[in-house]
C-alpha cells in the first residue's frame, strides 16, 4: 500500500501464542488508514470523531474492531467481541458499531471475490453494513482487501445513489400491505427490500412499477 504508509497482513496457520502480535499489528495499521480516513473516504473524518458513549469515540471503537479482528482474520464467531464489550461494559451501541465493523468488513471482503457489478449487489452491500460502514470499508482496506479506488467506489455510491434512495422510498410498508394484501411484519420488509434492490438495477423507476415488480415477484413465488 505504497500511498498509505502500512503493510498488509498475510493470513494464514497462525498459532495461538501469535494472535496477540497479529492484532497489535492490525491495530498499528488501521491507526495509519486512520489518519488517511479524507483521502480514501471523502467526508468521512467527521464520522469517526462521533462519541459512540462518553470518552469513545467511533475511532477508538474503530481500532479496538481492527484489533479484535484476529480469528482467522475474522471469520471465526464474534465471542471475542462480545467478551471484550462485556469486560470494558461498553454500552450497547459502542458492542453494536464494533461488531458491526467486524461483520461488515467479512461482507466487504466476500463481496470483493464475487464482485459488485449489480446495482442490486452494491445495494446489498451498503445497506448490510448500515451505519458501520465506514469502518468496514477502512479495516477493509487495513487488511488489504480492496485498493483505493474500489473503496471509493463503495463510499461514492453509498453517500450518493444509495441515500438518495434510503430519503425517497418508491413505496412504504402499507402500500404494499394494501397492494399485494399480505399481512404487516418481516415478509413486507423483504418486499421493500426487493423493490429497492430492483430499483438500485434500474427495473423499477416508480411507484406503480414497483408494486406491478412486487405483484409479479409474488405470483411467480412458489406457495410455501
Amino acid at each position: 500500500m505504497e500511498d498509505a504508509g502500512y503493510a498488509p497482513l498475510v493470513c494464514g496457520g497462525l498459532e495461538r501464542h501469535d494472535i496477540v502480535a497479529v492484532s497489535a499489528r492490525t491495530a498499528r495499521n488501521a491507526e495509519a488508514v486512520l489518519r488517511d480516513t479524507e483521502a480514501v473516504l471523502p467526508g468521512a473524518g467527521e464520522h469517526f470523531s462521533e462519541e459512540l458513549e462518553k470518552g469513545l469515540p467511533r475511532s477508538s471503537a474503530f481500532l479496538l474492531a481492527a484489533y479484535l479482528f484476529e480469528e482467522c482474520r475474522g471469520y471465526g464467531p464474534l465471542g471475542r467481541v462480545d467478551a471484550a464489550a462485556r469486560r470494558l461494559r461498553l454500552s450497547r451501541r459502542a458492542h453494536r458499531e464494533i461488531s458491526g465493523t467486524v461483520r461488515g468488513t467479512r461482507l466487504i471482503r466476500e463481496a470483493s471475490g464475487t464482485g459488485l457489478a449489480s446495482g442490486a449487489q452494491r445495494y446489498r452491500l451498503v445497506d448490510g453494513c448500515g451505519t458501520s460502514l465506514p469502518e468496514a470499508l477502512l479495516l477493509t482496506r487495513t487488511l488489504g482487501g480492496l485498493d483505493t479506488a474500489s473503496l471509493r467506489g463503495i463510499w461514492s455510491y453509498a453517500v450518493g445513489p444509495y441515500r438518495r434512495q434510503k430519503e425517497n422510498p418508491l413505496v412504504r410498508g402499507d402500500d404494499i400491505v394494501r397492494a399485494l394484501g399480505v399481512e404487516p411484519g418481516p415478509p413486507v420488509g423483504r418486499l421493500l427490500r426487493l423493490v429497492e434492490e430492483a430499483r438500485a438495477d434500474g427495473l423499477v423507476k416508480t411507484s406503480d412499477e414497483a408494486l406491478e415488480y412486487l405483484k409479479d415477484t409474488v405470483r411467480m413465488t412458489p406457495a410455501g
